[in-house]
């Protein structure tokens, strides 16, 4: 079965002063890499452009178009961030194009291979943060890794925000929340992205009171996600670790990191999520909880997973 994939793309190439190789692309429905030098002087294109290429650049094919060329197919997904927009594409039908093929100003804006697609602007909020994490990769091209489910909310968002700029779902509150009720928890989880996960436990424990610090978010400490505070409290400082799949966490690798006035929380999806004696300040947090807070709660849901549940 033909199974459809998702890559991260960077317009970076080398132009001329002045050229803006993005808007370029965007305008002819295209994108692409660049290495476009190897068809100066090219009137049409050559019969093998890839040997071209090749013995320009002392026997090899740059990855990034061999990538384009090779792995990049029909119906696959491509997202690209320009200016703080963000920007996804589905490729068209057809081969690769090259050089003189692509369009007049091919050199001017260094785009030397490139394949036809359809543009789409997303709204920030709905673009998944396994999206945006990818997209601060340098890689030109590169492969994002992701789940039925989330290729299904591609496929919807492509679509409508294709159709209609700006475009965002409108959620029932009250049908988002019988629909959440109505799922079993393996159903609920089957939905939920690691990041989901993380906004769940960061919006249940500030409904008790608790306060992310937005700079613990970033992954300078991957012992845990981040942290939060508390005031009136004995406990004044929380840190949060979650990890799912088959993921356990053991609340005894997390006792030194309990003190007179910090705790520990922890959330495991796995079938047996915390094993080993428990702790005195390690907080193990139930998924089906959580599960049952933000049904109750269908107005706080992100976009993304509101979506993603919609479609589901």
């Amino acid at each position: 079965m033909e199974t459809t994939s998702v890559w991260k793309m960077t317009i970076k190439p080398h132009p001329e002063e002045g050229r803006e190789p993005f808007e370029w692309c965007r305008k002819r429905g295209i994108v692409g890499v660049g290495w476009s030098y190897a068809y100066e002087g090219c009137s049409s294109v050559p019969k093998n452009p890839l040997r071209r290429l090749k013995r320009r650049e002392k026997g090899r094919v740059p990855q990034p178009v061999k990538r384009l060329s090779e792995e990049v197919s029909t119906g696959d997904f491509v997202w690209l961030q320009y200016k703080g927009k963000y920007f996804l594409c589905r490729v068209k039908k057809g081969e690769m194009l090259y050089g003189p093929e692509i369009g007049r100003s091919f050199l001017a804006n260094d785009i030397g291979h490139a394949r036809k697609v359809a543009w789409a602007e997303i709204r920030e909020d709905l673009v998944p943060g396994i999206v945006q994490r990818a997209l601060i990769v340098q890689r030109m091209l590169q492969r994002i890794r992701c789940s039925r489910s989330e290729i299904g909310m591609f496929r919807v968002l492509h679509r409508e925000s294709k159709k209609k700029p700006g475009w965002k779902p409108a959620f029932n509150p009250s049908r988002m929340s019988r629909q959440i009720k109505s799922m079993n928890l393996r159903a609920f989880n089957a939905q939920m992205t690691p990041d989901d996960w993380e906004d769940l436990v960061a919006l249940w424990l500030q409904s008790r009171g608790w306060m992310l610090i937005k700079s613990s978010c970033f992954r300078s400490k991957p012992r845990f996600e981040f942290r939060m505070v508390r005031a009136g409290s004995s406990a004044r400082t929380a840190y949060i670790q979650v990890k799912t799949g088959a993921r356990q966490l053991r609340p005894l690798e997390y006792e030194e990191d309990v003190g007179p006035e910090t705790i520990v929380y922890l959330l495991s999806t796995a079938p047996e999520p915390y094993p080993g004696e428990s702790v005195r300040g390690v907080k193990t947090l139930k998924p089906s909880e959580l599960k049952t807070w933000v049904s109750n709660h269908p107005d706080l849901i992100p976009s993304t997973l509101g979506l993603r549940l919609s479609i589901a």
